[in-house]
């Protein structure tokens, strides 16, 4: 009885102990570069992405603040196909809920010709990691768009527009490795900055299984598994 007992019950137990860890808090074991120094980071993109740009080393953050003199970030991509999402980190000024003008670019921007294809006011609830810039947490932030973005080849730019505006918000970046550009609300003007914005653009993202969904599962499981040892007895 005690055997069945054990049986039955161990997978709960399994199931408990993944929801703690799933509980558990990120931020605990926390990394800092040296000023001066790049840090090395374990950010992954989407597992269905279709484009990234993830150096190995973060030691810039790029402001794009709607509340602040450099409101916006662009950087260029080259997808592999349409995307409906957007995986990017950033730091300093992170609310629990994060909302974000993020827009798409046919041509660099600032050049004559180019025009914004897409737009979106998204909503996000950032998530904090084990990194930290300037004693800040890094935060990684994945955002849904509405519709998909056919644009595969452009330039995409992030401002956060959460309101009330306090301090700035960072997109992290390596310095020197990419063709960000920075736009500034005094001179109405993009400026390069030499930085390469860490982001990946991919799929949707995949549908979580419910909770109920793996109790029942679980308690299925249980079920066979006691039914066979009845029969072995």
């Amino acid at each position: 009885m005690k055997t069945l007992a054990r049986v039955i019950f161990l997978p709960f137990l399994f199931f408990a102990a993944s929801v703690q860890a799933q509980e558990s808090n990120p931020v605990s074991d926390i990394q800092e570069p040296p000023i001066g120094q790049a840090d090395v980071h374990d950010f992954e993109c989407m597992g269905n992405s279709f484009f990234s740009q993830l150096p190995v080393e973060y030691d810039l953050g790029l402001y794009c603040d709607a509340g602040y003199v450099v409101t916006k970030v662009a950087e260029d991509y080259s997808a592999s196909e349409p995307f409906v999402t957007m995986r990017f980190w950033g730091a300093y000024d992170v609310k629990a809920t994060e909302t974000f003008l993020i827009e798409f670019y046919d041509g660099m921007p600032g050049e004559p010709g180019t025009n914004v294809v897409h737009s979106f006011n998204v909503t996000t609830t950032p998530k904090p990691t084990s990194f930290l810039r300037f004693s800040s947490v890094i935060h990684q932030i994945d955002v849904e768009f509405p519709s998909a973005v056919t644009l595969l080849n452009g330039w995409v730019s992030v401002s956060r527009t959460t309101l009330p505006y306090s301090n700035t918000f960072a997109w992290i970046s390596k310095a020197g490795a990419g063709n960000a550009l920075s736009y500034h609300s005094n001179t109405v003007s993009w400026d390069g900055n030499l930085g390469a914005p860490l982001f990946c653009l991919g799929g949707p993202p995949p549908v979580p299984v419910a909770n109920w969904s793996i109790v029942i599962g679980l308690m299925l499981m249980a079920g066979f598994i006691a039914l066979g040892v009845r029969k072995l007895v």
